[in-house]
């Protein structure tokens, strides 16, 4: 109990960083560029460590309360969602994001050969615009690409980094929590 305990919570403050992260603005401005990068880098570590976090759980939450694999396989990361736009790259166009379960996603993370941060151009901001022309882009990295070693295509899967931690968090961790709680409080299992 007290591993699912660990992994669940290790879990929760991953998701909390990865959000962090996702909603954050960096301009390419001077100074801001060596924090995008490093901030990229966390991004990635955060994505796999959050990845391993849940899959433990949930596997651990299993052999407590049989049935969440299966819920883990059956819900959805995109929940409708199939595109996002990809300004960075060309304005007007979009991503395909992956259309796979959260399970399906986590366990190719797990074994994924290669990650890419997407960021998604938020606005571009004028200074200056009418004497010198300076502008710079505000991104935020709300996109994430990865390629694994169970796929046999060299296509990237994209998923919306927020829609991938809120799977988890709304949809499976009450699960977790219940099992926890109903190892720390006899009762529950029998009402």
């Amino acid at each position: 109990m007290t591993a699912l305990w660990r992994f669940h919570d290790a879990a929760l403050e991953k998701a909390a960083l990865i959000l962090a992260i996702a909603r954050s603005e960096m301009s390419d401005v001077w100074g801001y560029s060596d924090l995008k990068f490093r901030q990229t880098i966390a991004l990635y570590d955060l994505l796999h460590e959050f990845a391993y976090s849940t899959r433990k759980a949930i596997e651990r939450t299993e052999t407590m309360a049989p049935g969440i694999i299966q819920k883990a396989k059956a819900t959805p990361v995109h929940r409708g969602r199939t595109e996002f736009p990809c300004e960075s790259w060309n304005p007007g166009e979009t991503i395909a994001l992956v259309q796979e379960s959260f399970w399906w996603v986590v366990n190719r993370i797990m074994h994924s050969t290669e990650t890419l941060v997407v960021d998604y151009v938020a606005r571009v901001e004028f200074h200056e615009a009418s004497r010198t022309g300076q502008h710079w882009a505000v991104e935020q990295p709300r996109v994430f690409g990865f390629r694994s070693d169970y796929d046999q295509e060299q296509n990237l899967h994209h998923v919306h980094t927020e829609s991938f931690v809120m799977a988890y968090v709304h949809m499976l961790s009450p699960d977790v929590e219940a099992a926890i709680g109903a190892h720390f409080e006899p009762t529950r299992r029998s009402g």
